[in-house]
């Protein structure tokens, strides 16, 4: 669960709570033996906003949010390296220092450096002595009784560092239950103020376990004893008010605005360079919640520490559709409350401000309603116990498969991509996985995503689910209400509607990764070993036609030697006569196989020859998976080339035409150089590796149906060499050197030369200079033409012996303008030109502006360069996009230029 801020389970200051110094009574032989564990391990929770670089050594550490926040708040801070050093033991003096600053008193212990100290061991005029004059003149720290000495440089262990921070929030040790250190130990344990810590009575404490428990104690109420009515009274201030000027607002927005402020109370806010919100939170978990504000001395925001009354909010469904209306209904499991609003309650969609148009919101909607407090004033007002706001989250994408993180750059948001969605995420975005706080980061690949999403697309909520459970399909089954059941390992899962359909549907006798969502059903799965579906597939390696059995009775047979994939060993397999062999003359090649479960009956044939090998799909006995004849017979083909290949995707080129598959280790490679040899029997196929698999190579995929997972991959012809990065910019020029030709692009405001490859680089040089010479515009300085420059690898026509390693570029292509942009998405970047091409813009799209009028170039644009075109009139502007990898239903846009006429 999310760590909480503890002053959700205190009263405000607008309703007193009282604490009694003598309330709670524990034998001392309990506490001593008491021991906390941590209420909760958050390996690399972020808090939002810290402006200053966290320190290299705190990342993914379990003190990491709150050693950023104190950084941001100058109470305790790092090295000159980048580090913190958590783990260092922290000293009395240093201690000193970051009470003081936590309680905003530095100015007084600048003032008291000259001031001699109580303590014998105390110095004047030290970088501690003012630290500690102060520390003990407000009790917060005492020196050891008889001897006079304080100790600084001594390390401190838990219990004093505990005593501290207990004093601090104002709390004497005098006034609590118990014989020290019992007492202060009990305190902060009510106070909660070991969160996220272990007690660790009589050890040394760190400066991370420090920083946790100041941010902390930053939340907790301060009090003050009365001595009257002896007990703990509220002041009405949290600690973090003594870092500056605080003020109770209410948080309006939990998205920035366009000028990045946040809105309080109505008012949009600045905020200050090391803006923090406090407590490991982001601003959307505190959407309509009071709020304790620290300001600087510009009135900037510092700081926003969450001081919501827990009783003063109730979260449920919607027990009814919700149109404006006098009351809100609110569904707890079966209980139903009502609660009236008034004309000041605010109403939130996703963190919108609502229109006219969002209602009515439909029953069952998750909600949660903020109520008035009790105070004299809301009183008096006729509000108290009334709406004060109502927030209605809605999950706008729902169990979807997380993709991948898209980092932010100085001119683009960041992303996070599912399989069919983009959102745009920030420090506002709230993300957990499993109930534990996390950042987008720390999402991996098939997470199942629930996102809350506001209008402008960015995400408020990611929730993720990481549940995933391996096993073989033994059964599926249909209910009723249409919902289909999968037995895997004997347990039944139903998945998620639409999930598992078409070429996704699971095959029986095959294992896989189930990727469950919070319910526990299949939102994906990953193939991780095939079942006996398999055994269809094969690759024939030879035929022989009209074979005469050695019985004198036995019929005549074709015999295919084929590649069992399942069973990776060659196997002859006998058919009926004229299964393939159409001529039926015994030593003679047929040109067709006939193709069916009862072959010596059927009509259907599909050409078929003896030069090549073939990949087949076997008709399968459902008896026995015995094989019974030809459903399909497929090429095994040199015309698609493996252009890029990382850890989990292999895009692949076919003329014009670029697809990018799914793959994982459980794809298997298989080694197909030789399947073309002309003599059958020489002719085999091996085990590879997808280590094996490199740009270049020409490759056979097979996949089930229209599956984008890459079952079988096939390499047909090696490469000589990995093609080199293809390169996308503004051409610049050309130039030839005797025999050496190369050509110059501006990629991203930077010239660049590269090598063109003797044959084909004379040829790209001739047609720029006959370009150049017929007073095309297409190479003319001034132009800013988008090209690629390429290394095709292996060209076309060129036998395999004759082929070399690739040692420069070989082709250069160019991309026109002249459609017109019909749709553009700032958020989700993407763009449709006329004829309905669609690209995904990001991170790494090169962006250019060209304005022709006052010939100025842009080499650094942004996405809002281009999306500022949308709608305007073609005469307006001018477009070129060049593409590469497909994504869904889009094709990443590689570089684009915008001509401003």
């Amino acid at each position: 669960m999310r760590e909480k801020s503890n002053s959700l389970f205190k009263q405000n200051s607008q309703q007193p709570h009282v604490f009694r110094g003598g309330e709670i009574k524990v034998m001392k032989k309990k506490i001593a033996a008491f021991v906390l564990s941590a209420a909760l391990v958050l390996p690399t929770s972020l808090t939002a906003f810290a402006a200053t670089t966290t320190p290299s050594d705190v990342v993914g550490k379990p003190n990491q949010s709150a050693i950023e926040e104190l950084t941001a708040l100058d109470i305790l801070q790092g090295y000159q390296d980048g580090t913190f050093k958590p783990e260092n033991n922290i000293t009395r003096a240093e201690l000193a220092k970051v009470i003081v600053a936590a309680t905003g008193s530095e100015t007084a212990a600048k003032a008291l450096q000259n001031v001699k100290s109580q303590f014998k061991d105390v110095k004047t005029n030290e970088w501690y002595t003012g630290y500690i004059n102060v520390a003990a003149g407000k009790g917060f720290l005492l020196g050891d009784k008889g001897t006079g000495k304080f100790r600084p440089s001594d390390n401190i262990k838990f219990e004093e560092v505990t005593a501290i921070i207990v004093r601090a929030l104002g709390y004497q040790d005098k006034n609590l239950t118990g014989a020290w250190p019992y007492n202060v130990l009990l305190k902060a344990e009510s106070l909660d103020l070991f969160n996220k810590t272990t007690l660790a009575q009589g050890t040394v404490t760190t400066r991370g376990v420090v920083a946790q428990l100041v941010s902390n104690a930053l939340g907790e109420n301060l009090v003050e004893w009365n001595a009257d009515a002896q007990l703990y009274g509220n002041t009405g201030k949290l600690l973090i008010s003594r870092l500056g000027t605080t003020s109770e607002q209410v948080l309006n927005s939990a998205v920035l605005d366009s000028n990045g402020r946040i809105v309080l109370n109505n008012v949009p806010k600045t905020l200050a360079p090391k803006f923090i919100v406090t407590g490991g939170k982001t601003l959307s978990d505190l959407l309509a919640h009071n709020l304790t504000v620290l300001t600087d001395k510009d009135g900037k925001i510092r700081a926003i520490t969450d001081n919501q009354v827990a009783d003063n909010v109730v979260t449920g469904k919607l027990n009814a559709s919700f149109n404006n209306a006098p009351q809100v209904e609110v569904k707890i499991g079966s209980a139903v409350s009502k609660y009236d609003t008034v004309t000041s309650s605010a109403y939130y969609v996703n963190s919108d401000s609502t229109v006219a148009s969002d209602f009515p919101v439909a029953k069952d909607t998750d909600v949660s309603v903020f109520l008035y407090d009790n105070t004299a004033a809301n009183v008096t007002a006729g509000v108290a116990g009334k709406v004060r706001a109502v927030t209605f989250t809605k999950v706008n994408v729902a169990d979807a498969l997380f993709d991948s993180y898209v980092a932010a750059t100085s001119t683009t948001k960041a992303r996070v991509l599912t399989k069919n969605n983009s959102v745009t995420v920030g420090d506002t975005t709230s993300v957990t996985i499993n109930g534990e706080v996390k950042a987008a980061t720390d999402l991996v690949k098939n997470d199942v995503l629930d996102i809350v999403n506001n209008k402008d697309k960015v995400a408020v909520k990611i929730t993720a689910t990481r549940t995933v459970v391996e096993g073989k399909v033994t059964s599926k089954s249909t209910q009723a209400d249409g919902a289909i059941i999968y037995t895997v390992d004997g347990k039944n899962y139903s998945s998620v509607t639409g999930a598992l359909t078409g070429p996704n549907e699971l095959v029986k006798d095959a294992s896989y990764k189930l990727f469950l969502n919070k319910d526990g059903k299949i939102a994906g799965a990953e193939l991780v070993s095939g079942g006996s579906a398999d055994a269809k597939y094969g690759i024939i390696l030879n035929a022989v036609g009209n074979v005469k059995g050695t019985d004198a009775f036995s019929s005549t047979k074709d015999v295919f030697k084929y590649y069992s994939i399942k069973e990776n060993a060659t196997k002859n397999v006998e058919l009926n006569a004229a299964t393939w062999n159409d001529t039926n003359t015994a030593g003679t090649d047929g040109t067709a196989v006939r193709t069916g479960d009862d072959v010596a009956n059927t009509t259907a044939s599909v050409p078929f020859n003896n030069t090549e090998a073939k990949i087949v799909i076997w008709n399968l006995k459902k008896s026995d998976n015995s094989i019974n004849g030809i459903d399909e017979i497929r090429d095994l083909t040199k015309a698609t080339t493996v252009s890029e290949k990382t850890d989990k995707t292999l895009k692949v080129t076919t003329g014009s035409n670029t697809t990018v598959y799914d793959i994982n280790e459980n794809t298997i490679v298989l080694d197909g150089t030789k399947a073309f040899a002309a003599n059958g029997g020489d002719r085999s196929i091996s085990v590879s590796s997808l280590a094996n698999l490199s740009a270049g190579n020409k490759v056979t995929l097979i996949t089930e149906g229209t599956s984008t997972f890459a079952k079988y991959v096939v390499i047909t012809e090696k490469a000589a060499k990995d093609a080199k990065e293809t390169k996308y910019g503004l051409f610049v020029n050309a130039s030839a050197n005797g025999d050496d030709y190369s050509v110059t692009l501006n990629i991203k405001g930077t010239n660049e030369t590269f090598a063109l490859t003797g044959t084909e680089g004379k040829k790209i040089y001739n047609a720029i200079v006959a370009d150049l010479t017929a007073s095309n515009s297409t190479y003319k300085s001034g132009t800013k033409t988008l090209v690629a420059l390429k290394d095709t690898v292996d060209p076309a026509g060129v036998s395999q012996d004759l082929k070399e390693a690739s040692t420069a570029y070989d082709t250069l292509s160019v991309y026109a303008t002249g459609k017109d942009i019909t749709a553009a998405n700032l958020n989700d970047g993407t763009l449709t030109l006329t004829g309905g091409t669609q690209y995904y813009v990001n991170s790494s799209t090169a962006i250019y502006v060209y304005d022709r009028v006052s010939d100025t170039l842009t080499t650094d644009g942004i996405f809002a360069d281009v999306t500022a075109f949308n709608g305007e009139a073609s005469s307006k502007y001018d477009i070129a996009v060049v593409g590469d990898s497909s994504y869904g239903t889009f094709t990443l846009a590689k570089a684009i230029v915008v001509y401003k006429n």
